[in-house]
Order: C-alpha cells, then structure tokens, then sequence
C-alpha cells in the first residue's frame, strides 16, 4: 500500500482477481476496510475467489471445522456479504476505466450449494451469455481485460477443482477477439521461481502472483517477505504488463512483457 500510494505514475484503479479475504467472515472484510481507509488510493474493485466462500467452514467457535460443514451457513451470504461489500448487484460486473472494457467474472458457487466444484470456478449459463454479449460491443479492436480467479485448463478441456470449470465455453467465447487480456489468481506463484506467468492462445493469459503469499512451485510460502502483483500500462498500439515487488518498491525483471495490439478487422 505505501508503494501504491507514492508510486511512479499515476494508477488509474486496484483490480483485485479474488480472495479478499481467508474465511470471508464479516470481521475479514471489517479488517480489509479497516487496512483501506489508511491510505488514499484509487478505486478498487475486485470479483470472488474461493475463499470468499470459505465462511461456510467456520464453526460458531471460530475455528474451520470440516466435520460440522457447512455451519449453518450458505453459500448465497457469502456472495451477499461479498456483493454489498463491493456495491454489486450480481458477483459479476463490467466497468470502463480510460474507455477501456474491464470484465470481473465470479464464480457463482461452492461447495453447500454444489459440492462437486470443488474449489474450482462455475460460471452459471447467464454469466457466460453476459461474458459474449460484453464482448460482442468491442467494435473498435481496442483491449478488452477479462478478470478471473482459477486459472484455465490445457486447452481443449473442461476444468476441475482449482481451475475455471467450464474451460471449453470460455475459451470459445474470447478466441475470436485476439486483443483480449485474461488474468487469473489462485496460483500464488512467485515471479521469480520460472513458473509460466504469460501464455499466449488466441488470446493473452497472465498469471497474477500475490500480495499477501508468495509460493515457490510446491505451493510453500518460503520468501514471506514478497509482495507481488502485475502492473498494467494500456497504449494505443500495445499493452505493456510489468511483474512489480512491493516489499522492494522494484519491478521484477523476469515480468516484463510488451504485447503488440492486433488492428480491428474490417467489416
């Protein structure tokens, strides 16, 4: 946050791609509020992780509690909780910044009202209708960021547990709009540790790492002093996406990419 705030250049808004909060109590998102209101930043929005979903694990002694799932809880009060947190009237929503089209995609469900995700991402038929329709108003070639939690398959399948589960519809939906920019959460992965960040099918997808829990490749949080996140610079002939390191106030010089922006097609 102290980066943020004296940063470089100017930072038009905080897109955050899920897990606000560990257990998505009402004391984490009094506690994330309570981290905001010290610093003058810009607008923040975000869509839900899993974790956002975790409430349903808390037992009424506080502590997770698999054995007495879900708690006398639901899956729906967390996607309220989340909702009226953010100002939204679905888990999912649409906003321009610079005339640019921004897309947060949520998922829609966890394990009480679906125990066959797991903890992967369900995405409901009208939310990929909406997804196609938001896309369909790009007439003019310009970048369109796409933001979800779980990471996608390999191409050519549906997703599981830790990744977005209708992978197939999804990829179908943004093939054919080459200037779409997808980022996803989830992995943790540390810049620094050679895991793939960027991966380039008919689209652009970038792996985001994490503010709060850097991982190496076996998902151990061994540099617990790491605090990462992408940095995005739109301009008009390309998208420049940068690897940035908060506790050293530096960028990450194994993140760092230049992606040309392909013309709009003639019609």
């Amino acid at each position: 946050m102290e980066d943020m705030k004296q940063f470089e250049s100017k930072i038009e808004a905080i897109i955050i791609t899920g897990d606000i909060t560990e257990y998505g109590r009402d004391s984490d998102y009094r506690e994330f509020q309570k981290i905001l209101q010290g610093y003058k930043l810009p607008p923040i929005y975000a869509n839900m992780g899993n974790h956002d979903y975790y409430h349903v694990w808390i037992d009424k002694n506080g502590a997770f509690n698999r054995d007495t799932f879900p708690n006398g809880k639901t899956d729906a009060q967390s996607r309220e909780k989340f909702m009226k947190f953010f100002g939204m009237e679905k888990p999912y929503q649409d906003i321009k910044l610079g005339g640019y089209q921004f897309l947060l995609l949520s998922q829609e469900t966890y394990q009480q009202e679906k125990p066959e995700v797991g903890e992967g991402a369900w995405y409901s038929d009208e939310q990929m209708s909406w997804l196609k329709q938001k896309l369909s108003e790009n007439k003019d070639g310009k970048p369109v960021f796409v933001m979800i939690h779980q990471p996608l398959p390999p191409a050519g399948k549906d997703g599981g547990s830790h990744q977005l589960m209708r992978a197939k519809l999804f990829r179908d939906t943004v093939k054919k709009y080459p200037n779409v920019f997808v980022f996803c959460g989830h992995r943790h992965q540390d810049f620094q540790n050679g895991a793939p960040h960027y991966e380039k099918e008919t689209f652009h997808l970038f792996h985001n790492s994490s503010v709060g829990r850097v991982l190496n490749r076996s998902f151990q949080n061994e540099a617990k002093e790491k605090s990462q996140a992408l940095y995005v610079q739109v301009y008009a002939d390309k998208v420049v996406v940068r690897g940035r390191e908060f506790a050293k106030r530096a960028w990450v010089a194994e993140a760092n990419w230049s992606i040309p922006l392909k013309p709009a097609a003639k019609s």
